[in-house]
């Protein structure tokens, strides 16, 4: 199918009262590539207590809620545009979470409490609230993307235990981390000198493996394994000026044997299995690649070139204008973020700067803005 099916509906799994009889194990709900609609008032998929459920390859149009020792194993799925949450937790037994992707939520994008989980390569971006809100639990969290989002990247409250790893966090609003939580390998937003990562060619229109060397106020990335040139000696040498060209700014700092390092803003080295395959917002090919019909209709679940071709007319001027529609939407919020930042530049520079109680909840750390004078105390979010 060009599509995945869609269930237009919400779906709970169902509790051990409604379960047959002398059933020893609680079922579990499994589904793949498919989409599901809720209704924007309940969640998309509950899994209630004491049940489990697996998503593998899906589309969830809404939140995904898990219940009192409730279980959940989510591969390579997407959960967009929920009106809340878009996954939250609390007093659950386990989570997977490996390769999605949770985004445009009007809430956080995560938001767990007193469980425990293993949440890798996923990406999490442009949601209203924090990307990554965690409580007390067991949380174990590596090579993620948090980007984009409307507070901070990780809110952090007490009593957690965290590990962090090969992870990326920029573009949040108030800044990379925030809480009173510690997160245990917390390395800052970007990757550390000796891991994986990819990054940009904006000739090639690709991301491209490499690994970090150095990071100071940009990041020194080897590229290794590239086409070679042979010189008047007949030795194999990189073939350099191709690869200073991977990226806007690139500066060549060094080549050695068999590869080519690369000196490069911090926006254009990812995670190797997370963060999407769009451009980054420097490139000149972002919004033609990230927003065109192509990419919305793969983003939607679309099976490649060949199912486009399959699509009926009306479904391609569907997404033609779903295209022109978010293009337009992407253009307006552009202006609003710069109208933020111009605001926060001149608190920041100016006689005020923004304050919080600290007695205040992680519910209520948008709501509890004030402005007091800079020598006042407090604690100060820093953007």
């Amino acid at each position: 199918l060009p599509l995945p099916p869609t269930l237009s509906c919400c779906i709970a799994t169902a509790p051990k009262d409604l379960q047959p009889a002398g059933r020893s194990d609680p079922p579990v709900l499994a589904l793949r590539r498919v989409r599901l609609d809720g209704d924007g008032q309940q969640p998309a998929l509950e899994v209630s207590e004491g049940t489990s459920c697996e998503l593998h390859d899906c589309w969830v149009n809404g939140s995904v809620r898990l219940s009192r020792g409730a279980s959940a194993k989510i591969i390579r799925t997407n959960i967009f545009a929920s009106s809340e949450t878009g996954l939250q937790g609390r007093g659950f037994a386990y989570l997977l979470l490996d390769a999605c992707t949770i985004r445009d939520c009007a809430g956080d994008g995560l938001l767990l409490r007193h469980g425990e989980a293993d949440i890798s390569n996923c990406t999490i971006k442009s949601c209203s609230q924090s990307g990554l809100v965690l409580g007390p639990g067991t949380w174990r969290l590596s090579g993620n993307t948090l980007c984009d989002n409307g507070q901070y990247g990780v809110w952090a409250e007490a009593g957690l235990r965290a590990t962090w790893s090969q992870s990326h966090c920029s573009g949040n609003l108030l800044g990379a981390r925030g809480g009173r939580g510690e997160i245990a390998g917390w390395q800052g937003t970007g990757l550390a000198p000796g891991e994986e990562c990819r990054v940009w060619s904006e000739q090639k229109g690709k991301w491209v493996k490499g690994e970090v060397v150095s990071v100071h106020d940009e990041v020194v990335v080897a590229i290794r394994g590239r086409r070679t040139v042979k010189t008047s000696n007949g030795s194999a040498e990189p073939d350099v000026p191709e690869e200073s060209k991977f990226c806007t700014g690139a500066e060549v700092t060094s080549d050695r044997k068999g590869e080519c390092c690369l000196q490069v803003p911090a926006t254009a080295v990812l995670p190797p299995r997370s963060g999407g395959a769009e451009p980054p917002a420097f490139s000149q090919k972002a919004t033609k690649r990230r927003l065109g019909p192509y990419r919305l209709f793969l983003a939607c679940g679309g099976s490649g070139r060949a199912g486009w071709q399959k699509l009926s007319d009306e479904l391609k001027a569907k997404f033609r204008s779903d295209s022109s529609r978010c293009k337009r939407k992407e253009v307006r919020n552009k202006g609003k973020r710069k109208r933020l930042l111009g605001l926060h530049n001149y608190h920041l520079f100016g006689r005020y700067n923004f304050y919080v109680n600290s007695e205040c909840s992680s519910s209520l750390r948008f709501a509890s803005f004030d402005l007091r004078p800079r020598a006042s105390s407090g604690q100060r979010f820093s953007f």
